[in-house]
């Protein structure tokens, strides 16, 4: 478990409440947190491959933490499921039978809801290209 706060450099100009710049004492600018999107900065810089995020809009109350909990332990085990079989897919990809793309093309479609286009369908080295773009 770890806590970040946004970085000053992804603050913005505070603004009154006709959408003017505000300004302090001495008349210099204002700045605030620049808001949500700031924070994918700090998602950057995380090592994981799976991150739960809280913040202040998604605090529950008491009696509800353990049914939220729940969820996150299935949903978190389902993205791992999801994730172990992109990776056993990617390792085989390169030696793959005509077989296996199809397969491959088939979880796409399935597990990760992306839909293959028809014109990849003609040749296991298109299909490969896609298939590698998609589970990279």
């Amino acid at each position: 478990l770890t806590f970040s706060t946004q970085k000053s450099s992804t603050d913005i100009i505070a603004v009154d409440m006709d959408d003017q710049p505000f300004r302090d004492g001495n008349g210099r600018l204002v700045f605030r947190a620049g808001g949500h999107g700031a924070l994918l900065e700090n998602l950057n810089d995380l090592q994981g491959d799976i991150i739960f995020i809280k913040n202040i809009d998604n605090v529950v109350p008491d009696h509800i933490k353990g049914i939220i909990h729940r969820h996150k332990r299935i949903l978190g085990g389902y993205l791992v499921e999801i994730q172990q079989e992109i990776f056993d897919y990617s390792e085989r990809l390169e030696n793959g039978s005509t077989e296996f793309m199809n397969e491959v093309l088939d979880f796409c479609r399935t597990r990760l809801g992306t839909e293959p286009p028809k014109s990849i369908m003609q040749t296991d080295t298109s299909k490969q290209r896609f298939i590698s773009r998609i589970l990279d």
